[in-house]
């Protein structure tokens, strides 16, 4: 028998894909599902969370909703946040003015809560 190597990653957050850093601010790579039956965040999928909103996409109703439901679930204030690319892609990217471990830990909390209620 040949002796091989095996190497064994250890468990990374899901959310490091989704959640980056970059200076005093952290984006998050969000999926946007307009005209959705309720508003509501998550799952992950992929390297992105889903988004869903109410609202459809048209005269920037959708992005507004992003905005106003990512502020409220994660308690971050609006002018804290902002949609710094895909403003009309459903793929999108929100600026933070928090830490990328302070977001990570409010989204870990915001999802654990979600599961627990099903």
């Amino acid at each position: 028998m040949d002796d091989c190597e095996v190497s064994v990653q250890p468990d990374r957050d899901p959310l490091s894909a989704v959640v980056t850093a970059e200076g005093t601010w952290c984006r998050l790579s969000i999926l946007v599902s307009p005209k959705s039956n309720h508003d509501g965040i998550g799952p992950l999928e992929g390297d992105r969370i889903r988004v869903r909103v109410t609202a459809a996409a048209s005269d920037n109703a959708a992005n507004k909703a992003v905005i106003r439901l990512l502020s409220e679930r994660l308690a971050v204030p609006r002018s804290s946040m902002e949609i710094d690319s895909g403003l009309t892609s459903r793929r999108k990217r929100v600026a933070f003015a928090l830490s990328a471990e302070e977001l990570r830990a409010r989204l870990t909390n915001l999802l654990a809560e979600q599961d627990a209620a099903f």
